[in-house]
């Protein structure tokens, strides 16, 4: 039973110093990586400012996108405007030239040349709202890119 209890006590020994030891080079190894653990660090948060920038960035690029889109269905339906107002400008060219002059200056002042007219109006300040909010949104997206 001696030699029992001594082996025992030998054997907590070793693993006492088999543990001193470990924990001696987990603590070097802590200290030499701990370099490395830091510049790893410095990249992350680099990192994480950069994706916060891309975001910031792909949601001013949506912006644009969407405003450039609004900007072509205005000048769409400016375009249509401006259609149907030179058919109306035509019509009373028509009757002018068949000689129905006084059909052409009714044609003028009817209602359906007026709201010819209006419609281009509200059409043209339509396609200049849209270009400053592309404009503006423009902007924005080149501020992201000189900063």
């Amino acid at each position: 039973m001696l030699v029992a209890t001594a082996a025992l006590l030998l054997v907590a020994g070793g693993l006492l110093a088999l543990g001193f030891s470990i924990r001696s080079d987990a603590s070097e190894l802590r200290s030499e990586t701990a370099p490395e653990l830091e510049q790893l660090q410095a990249q992350i948060e680099i990192q994480r400012r950069d994706l916060l920038e891309l975001e910031q960035l792909r949601r001013r690029a949506a912006r644009v996108g969407t405003s450039f889109t609004a900007l072509v269905a205005a000048i769409r339906a400016q375009v249509d405007a401006s259609t149907h107002a030179a058919k109306a400008a035509d019509f009373v060219g028509d009757l002018y030239n068949s000689g129905d002059g006084d059909g052409a200056h009714r044609a003028l002042e009817s209602r359906v040349m007026a709201s010819a007219l209006d419609d281009l109006d509200a059409k043209a300040r339509q396609v200049s709202r849209a270009v400053e909010r592309a404009r503006g949104a423009s902007k924005t997206l080149q501020a992201v890119g000189s900063d």
